[in-house]
Protein backbone atom coordinates (compact mmCIF):
# COMPACT_ATOMS: atom_id res chain seq x y z
CA UNK A 1 0.00 0.00 0.00
CA UNK A 2 2.92 2.15 0.85
CA UNK A 3 4.47 1.76 -2.59
CA UNK A 4 1.33 2.47 -4.18
CA UNK A 5 1.15 5.91 -2.73
CA UNK A 6 4.29 6.92 -3.58
CA UNK A 7 3.32 6.01 -7.14
CA UNK A 8 0.52 8.10 -6.85
CA UNK A 9 2.53 11.13 -5.49
CA UNK A 10 4.87 10.42 -8.61
CA UNK A 11 2.12 10.61 -10.94
CA UNK A 12 0.39 13.83 -9.26
CA UNK A 13 4.05 15.62 -10.40
CA UNK A 14 2.48 14.84 -14.24
CA UNK A 15 5.80 13.91 -15.28
CA UNK A 16 6.07 13.70 -19.39
CA UNK A 17 8.19 11.59 -22.02
CA UNK A 18 8.04 13.00 -25.60
CA UNK A 19 6.60 10.87 -28.46
CA UNK A 20 6.23 11.46 -32.47
CA UNK A 21 2.73 11.03 -33.86
CA UNK A 22 1.62 10.54 -37.48
CA UNK A 23 -1.63 11.17 -38.82
CA UNK A 24 -3.09 11.28 -42.78
CA UNK A 25 -3.74 15.01 -44.07
CA UNK A 26 -5.62 15.78 -47.24
CA UNK A 27 -3.58 17.65 -49.51
CA UNK A 28 -4.10 20.83 -50.37
CA UNK A 29 -3.73 20.71 -54.29
CA UNK A 30 -3.26 23.69 -56.29
CA UNK A 31 -4.31 23.95 -60.15
CA UNK A 32 -3.73 26.62 -62.42
CA UNK A 33 -5.80 26.97 -65.39
CA UNK A 34 -3.18 28.27 -68.50
CA UNK A 35 -5.50 28.70 -71.72
CA UNK A 36 -4.24 29.87 -74.90
CA UNK A 37 -6.43 32.62 -76.51
CA UNK A 38 -3.88 33.02 -79.24
CA UNK A 39 -5.35 34.10 -83.13
CA UNK A 40 -5.75 30.39 -84.16
CA UNK A 41 -7.56 29.98 -81.51
CA UNK A 42 -10.44 32.78 -81.67
CA UNK A 43 -13.16 32.76 -84.31
CA UNK A 44 -13.78 36.79 -84.55
CA UNK A 45 -17.36 36.25 -86.13
CA UNK A 46 -18.76 34.77 -82.69
CA UNK A 47 -19.53 36.61 -79.47
CA UNK A 48 -16.35 37.41 -77.52
CA UNK A 49 -14.59 35.04 -80.37
CA UNK A 50 -15.70 31.46 -79.03
CA UNK A 51 -16.15 29.48 -81.63
CA UNK A 52 -15.57 25.59 -81.84
CA UNK A 53 -11.86 25.76 -80.59
CA UNK A 54 -13.04 28.19 -77.53
CA UNK A 55 -16.33 26.19 -76.64
CA UNK A 56 -13.84 22.72 -76.28
CA UNK A 57 -11.26 24.97 -74.35
CA UNK A 58 -14.16 26.27 -71.96
CA UNK A 59 -15.94 22.56 -71.71
CA UNK A 60 -12.88 20.68 -70.09
CA UNK A 61 -12.88 24.04 -67.61
CA UNK A 62 -15.87 23.86 -66.88
CA UNK A 63 -15.76 19.99 -65.81
CA UNK A 64 -12.92 20.80 -63.72
CA UNK A 65 -14.59 23.53 -62.20
CA UNK A 66 -17.86 21.74 -61.66
CA UNK A 67 -15.62 18.70 -59.90
CA UNK A 68 -13.92 21.22 -57.46
CA UNK A 69 -17.17 22.72 -56.50
CA UNK A 70 -18.66 19.62 -55.38
CA UNK A 71 -16.01 18.05 -53.38
CA UNK A 72 -17.35 16.82 -49.61
CA UNK A 73 -14.64 14.91 -48.95
CA UNK A 74 -12.82 17.58 -46.21
CA UNK A 75 -10.26 18.42 -48.63
CA UNK A 76 -9.33 22.26 -49.68
CA UNK A 77 -8.67 22.68 -52.83
CA UNK A 78 -7.40 26.26 -54.86
CA UNK A 79 -7.87 26.87 -58.42
CA UNK A 80 -6.22 30.21 -60.47
CA UNK A 81 -6.15 30.90 -64.18
CA UNK A 82 -4.29 32.55 -66.72
CA UNK A 83 -4.67 33.61 -69.82
CA UNK A 84 -2.10 34.33 -72.64
CA UNK A 85 -1.24 35.15 -76.32
CA UNK A 86 2.00 37.58 -77.26
CA UNK A 87 1.58 38.08 -73.75
CA UNK A 88 0.08 36.71 -70.53
CA UNK A 89 -2.12 38.03 -67.70
CA UNK A 90 -4.00 36.48 -64.48
CA UNK A 91 -7.63 36.52 -64.71
CA UNK A 92 -7.29 35.11 -61.37
CA UNK A 93 -4.93 34.16 -58.13
CA UNK A 94 -5.28 31.25 -56.07
CA UNK A 95 -8.60 30.63 -54.82
CA UNK A 96 -10.52 28.41 -53.15
CA UNK A 97 -13.51 29.30 -54.83
CA UNK A 98 -13.85 27.86 -58.03
CA UNK A 99 -17.21 29.29 -58.87
CA UNK A 100 -15.48 32.38 -58.59
CA UNK A 101 -12.94 32.04 -60.78
CA UNK A 102 -15.14 30.30 -63.16
CA UNK A 103 -16.76 33.50 -64.05
CA UNK A 104 -14.05 35.68 -64.44
CA UNK A 105 -12.81 33.36 -67.28
CA UNK A 106 -16.41 33.08 -68.78
CA UNK A 107 -16.40 36.93 -69.39
CA UNK A 108 -13.06 37.50 -70.92
CA UNK A 109 -13.59 38.53 -75.06
CA UNK A 110 -10.73 36.51 -76.94
CA UNK A 111 -10.97 38.70 -79.95
CA UNK A 112 -9.73 42.18 -77.77
CA UNK A 113 -5.35 42.87 -77.05
CA UNK A 114 -3.80 41.28 -75.62
CA UNK A 115 -5.59 37.76 -76.61
CA UNK A 116 -6.25 37.12 -80.32
CA UNK A 117 -2.67 37.82 -81.21
CA UNK A 118 0.42 35.39 -81.70
CA UNK A 119 1.31 32.09 -79.10
CA UNK A 120 4.01 32.45 -76.86
CA UNK A 121 3.35 28.97 -74.68
CA UNK A 122 6.17 29.86 -72.57
CA UNK A 123 4.59 32.99 -71.50
CA UNK A 124 1.66 31.53 -70.41
CA UNK A 125 3.25 28.29 -68.65
CA UNK A 126 5.61 31.01 -66.86
CA UNK A 127 2.83 33.20 -65.70
CA UNK A 128 1.34 29.99 -64.29
CA UNK A 129 4.55 28.84 -62.66
CA UNK A 130 5.47 32.06 -61.30
CA UNK A 131 1.67 32.60 -59.41
CA UNK A 132 2.45 29.11 -57.87
CA UNK A 133 6.16 30.31 -56.84
CA UNK A 134 4.82 33.48 -55.82
CA UNK A 135 2.24 31.80 -53.49
CA UNK A 136 5.22 31.10 -51.39
CA UNK A 137 6.52 34.15 -49.10
CA UNK A 138 9.86 32.51 -48.37
CA UNK A 139 10.63 33.12 -52.62
CA UNK A 140 11.50 36.87 -53.06
CA UNK A 141 10.43 38.66 -56.00
CA UNK A 142 14.12 39.47 -57.08
CA UNK A 143 14.80 34.83 -57.20
CA UNK A 144 11.65 34.79 -59.48
CA UNK A 145 13.31 37.73 -61.42
CA UNK A 146 16.48 35.31 -61.73
CA UNK A 147 14.75 32.23 -62.28
CA UNK A 148 13.16 33.76 -65.07
CA UNK A 149 16.19 34.62 -66.82
CA UNK A 150 17.28 31.40 -66.73
CA UNK A 151 14.52 29.71 -68.83
CA UNK A 152 15.71 32.45 -72.04
CA UNK A 153 18.15 30.86 -74.43
CA UNK A 154 18.05 27.52 -76.33
CA UNK A 155 18.41 24.36 -74.49
CA UNK A 156 16.55 21.81 -72.18
CA UNK A 157 17.19 22.48 -69.05
CA UNK A 158 18.55 25.50 -67.13
CA UNK A 159 22.00 25.58 -65.22
CA UNK A 160 21.17 26.33 -61.60
CA UNK A 161 22.72 28.79 -59.45
CA UNK A 162 22.68 29.41 -56.01
CA UNK A 163 19.28 31.16 -56.14
CA UNK A 164 17.68 28.46 -58.40
CA UNK A 165 18.67 25.58 -56.04
CA UNK A 166 17.39 27.74 -52.50
CA UNK A 167 14.35 27.31 -54.87
CA UNK A 168 13.82 24.16 -55.09
CA UNK A 169 15.00 23.03 -51.36
CA UNK A 170 11.50 24.54 -50.72
CA UNK A 171 9.63 21.82 -53.19
CA UNK A 172 7.42 20.21 -50.66
CA UNK A 173 5.36 23.50 -50.16
CA UNK A 174 4.56 22.34 -54.09
CA UNK A 175 2.96 18.71 -53.65
CA UNK A 176 -0.06 18.44 -55.11
CA UNK A 177 0.49 21.28 -57.46
CA UNK A 178 -0.46 20.90 -61.27
CA UNK A 179 -0.04 23.55 -63.89
CA UNK A 180 -2.81 22.79 -67.00
CA UNK A 181 -2.43 23.60 -70.33
CA UNK A 182 -4.85 24.14 -73.08
CA UNK A 183 -4.04 25.25 -76.62
CA UNK A 184 -4.09 24.07 -80.33
CA UNK A 185 -0.73 23.15 -80.57
CA UNK A 186 0.28 25.44 -83.02
CA UNK A 187 3.27 27.66 -81.99
CA UNK A 188 7.18 27.64 -82.33
CA UNK A 189 10.65 27.46 -80.63
CA UNK A 190 9.14 25.04 -77.77
CA UNK A 191 13.43 25.19 -77.05
CA UNK A 192 13.48 28.77 -77.01
CA UNK A 193 16.17 31.24 -78.37
CA UNK A 194 17.71 34.36 -76.85
CA UNK A 195 14.45 36.35 -77.19
CA UNK A 196 11.71 33.38 -76.15
CA UNK A 197 12.20 31.18 -72.98
CA UNK A 198 11.70 27.79 -73.71
CA UNK A 199 9.24 25.59 -72.71
CA UNK A 200 11.45 22.51 -72.32
CA UNK A 201 13.17 24.08 -69.33
CA UNK A 202 10.22 25.24 -67.45
CA UNK A 203 8.67 22.05 -67.65
CA UNK A 204 11.97 20.25 -66.62
CA UNK A 205 12.06 22.90 -63.53
CA UNK A 206 8.32 22.02 -62.54
CA UNK A 207 9.98 18.39 -62.72
CA UNK A 208 12.41 18.81 -60.19
CA UNK A 209 9.62 21.10 -58.21
CA UNK A 210 7.60 18.04 -58.30
CA UNK A 211 4.98 20.30 -59.72
CA UNK A 212 2.34 17.90 -62.48
CA UNK A 213 2.13 20.01 -65.95
CA UNK A 214 -0.47 18.74 -68.07
CA UNK A 215 -0.57 20.16 -72.00
CA UNK A 216 -3.58 19.37 -73.67
CA UNK A 217 -4.16 20.18 -77.60
CA UNK A 218 -6.75 19.85 -80.34
CA UNK A 219 -4.49 19.95 -83.12
CA UNK A 220 -1.09 18.29 -82.74
CA UNK A 221 1.77 18.66 -79.41
CA UNK A 222 5.60 18.53 -79.68
CA UNK A 223 6.87 15.19 -78.82
CA UNK A 224 9.29 16.01 -76.62
CA UNK A 225 6.64 18.39 -74.37
CA UNK A 226 5.11 14.92 -74.50
CA UNK A 227 7.51 13.08 -72.94
CA UNK A 228 8.83 15.74 -70.48
CA UNK A 229 5.18 16.26 -69.09
CA UNK A 230 4.84 12.85 -68.57
CA UNK A 231 7.89 13.27 -66.57
CA UNK A 232 6.53 15.39 -64.40
CA UNK A 233 3.62 12.50 -63.56
CA UNK A 234 1.28 14.75 -66.00
CA UNK A 235 0.21 14.44 -69.12
CA UNK A 236 0.62 15.33 -72.78
CA UNK A 237 -2.39 14.71 -74.35
CA UNK A 238 -3.62 15.39 -78.06
CA UNK A 239 -7.86 15.23 -78.64
CA UNK A 240 -7.16 13.37 -82.21
CA UNK A 241 -10.36 14.12 -83.81
CA UNK A 242 -10.17 17.57 -82.29
CA UNK A 243 -13.23 19.26 -80.67
CA UNK A 244 -14.49 15.86 -78.92
CA UNK A 245 -16.53 17.50 -75.93
CA UNK A 246 -16.64 14.40 -74.01
CA UNK A 247 -12.87 13.15 -74.11
CA UNK A 248 -11.79 16.69 -73.28
CA UNK A 249 -14.36 16.56 -70.25
CA UNK A 250 -13.04 13.23 -69.36
CA UNK A 251 -9.50 14.06 -69.49
CA UNK A 252 -9.82 17.19 -67.05
CA UNK A 253 -12.21 15.08 -64.58
CA UNK A 254 -9.44 12.49 -64.47
CA UNK A 255 -6.74 15.10 -63.61
CA UNK A 256 -8.17 15.81 -60.52
CA UNK A 257 -10.15 12.28 -59.77
CA UNK A 258 -6.70 10.43 -59.95
CA UNK A 259 -5.62 13.17 -57.16
CA UNK A 260 -8.35 13.52 -55.40
CA UNK A 261 -7.46 10.79 -52.47
CA UNK A 262 -3.83 11.64 -52.00
CA UNK A 263 -2.40 12.84 -48.60
CA UNK A 264 0.49 13.56 -46.69
CA UNK A 265 1.54 12.13 -43.73
CA UNK A 266 2.01 14.75 -40.63
CA UNK A 267 4.47 13.75 -37.85
CA UNK A 268 4.66 15.97 -34.67
CA UNK A 269 6.01 15.62 -31.26
CA UNK A 270 3.56 15.24 -28.44
CA UNK A 271 4.47 15.13 -25.04
CA UNK A 272 2.29 12.05 -23.06
CA UNK A 273 2.15 12.25 -19.18
CA UNK A 274 3.32 9.45 -16.89
CA UNK A 275 0.39 10.57 -14.69
CA UNK A 276 -2.22 8.34 -15.79
CA UNK A 277 0.28 5.42 -15.87
CA UNK A 278 1.80 6.02 -13.16
CA UNK A 279 -1.75 6.58 -11.24
CA UNK A 280 -3.03 3.23 -12.17
CA UNK A 281 0.11 1.17 -11.19
CA UNK A 282 -0.19 3.09 -7.73
CA UNK A 283 -4.11 2.26 -7.33
CA UNK A 284 -3.18 -1.61 -8.55
CA UNK A 285 -0.69 -1.75 -5.41
CA UNK A 286 -3.31 -0.41 -3.25
CA UNK A 287 -5.84 -2.55 -4.08
CA UNK A 288 -3.23 -5.63 -3.56
CA UNK A 289 -2.23 -4.04 -0.38
CA UNK A 290 -6.29 -4.00 0.67
CA UNK A 291 -6.74 -7.88 -0.54
CA UNK A 292 -3.85 -9.25 0.55
CA UNK A 293 -4.49 -7.02 4.82
CA UNK A 294 -8.32 -8.09 4.75
CA UNK A 295 -7.31 -12.14 3.65
CA UNK A 296 -4.34 -11.85 6.80
CA UNK A 297 -7.16 -10.69 9.14
CA UNK A 298 -9.66 -13.03 7.54
CA UNK A 299 -7.27 -16.27 8.09
CA UNK A 300 -6.16 -14.81 12.30
CA UNK A 301 -10.21 -14.59 12.61
CA UNK A 302 -10.57 -18.23 11.41
CA UNK A 303 -7.87 -19.56 13.82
Amino acid sequence: MLTGILFLIAGAANFVWKTKESSKVNLVHKYVLINDGSGSMVNNNMPNGIGKELTSLMAGNAKLFDFLGKRNDGSKDLIGAVVFSSDSFIVSYLSDDPDFVHKKLKRIDYRLPPMNQGTYVAVGLWTGLEMVLSHDTNISPESLENLQLKFYGQGHKIKHNNITESIIANKANYVGTSLIFFTDGIFSFPEGNRDIMSTYKIINFCKEMGIRVYFISIFQLDQNIVRYCKETNGRGEVITDGYNKQKLEAIYEDIVTSQAKEYTMKEENVDRSLGTILGSIGLAFILCGLVLHTTKQLNFTEV
